[in-house]
């Protein structure tokens, strides 16, 4: 079966930036990493930037099995548009807490180098 291009891609712009052979993938799955690894060894790629949610842990249990090692974690953050104008007022600001921001998201950014 074959992988779907925007699944596993080379990366042209890393490839000249570092002068090895890059690809991406920010789609990676516990079910897809094996072809995924496959297109890496079948494209000669050195190194694989690969993203995943933060809370699949089979993904990130599959991707360090494999040798990949967390680089970084991103946070994304989808607030409402606020609408009018609105009038300044001092902020206060409390701990934040995974369950109290709605729109949050993480995703892994994982490295293999080959």
């Amino acid at each position: 079966m074959g992988l779907n291009k925007q699944i596993v891609y080379m990366s042209d712009i890393d490839e000249g930036r570092f002068g090895i052979r890059i690809a991406k993938s920010f789609e990676v799955t516990a079910d897809n990493l094996p072809e995924i690894i496959d297109f890496c060894r079948d494209n000669n790629v050195k190194m694989l930037i690969a993203r995943c949610p933060a809370n699949d842990f089979s993904t990130i249990h599959a991707m360090e099995k494999e040798g990949f090692l967390l680089m970084d974690t991103l946070v994304y953050l989808n607030a409402p548009k606020l609408s009018g104008k609105r009038e300044r007022t001092a902020t206060s600001f409390s701990e934040a807490k995974w369950t109290n921001i709605p729109g949050l998201t993480l995703d892994h950014h994982f490295y293999l180098r080959r």
